[in-house]
């Protein structure tokens, strides 16, 4: 049986801000580097690639999702969210979902 991975370099082109958990830096939470960030995936993609576990995974190829796709897991308010979340500023679509610009 194999382990399949998905990786493109596009995933890791995000910015979770600055803030404190899900919290705006500012009154009660100190303005810092989030732990869910590009660097971190991006290490651990190289550490599997440096210890060989890149290499007995099958990568998979990446489609375009659909509507249909988005809908097997999320509701169809969710999906209206996204929708209307214009490309510029920071908007959260659900609880501690921060979505950026893309």
């Amino acid at each position: 049986m194999a382990t399949g991975f998905v990786f493109r370099e596009r995933y890791l082109w995000h910015d979770t801000g600055t803030a404190h958990q899900m919290l705006p830096p500012g009154r009660w939470a100190e303005p810092g580097t989030q732990a869910e960030s590009p660097a971190t995936k991006r290490r651990f993609v190289n550490l599997m690639q440096v210890s060989g576990l890149h290499d007995r995974l099958t990568p998979l190829a990446v489609d375009p999702v659909e509507d249909d796709d988005i809908l097997r897991c999320h509701t169809r308010a969710h999906l209206e969210r996204l929708a209307a979340v214009e490309p510029v500023g920071w908007h959260y679509i659900g609880q501690e979902a921060p979505m950026g610009p893309f």
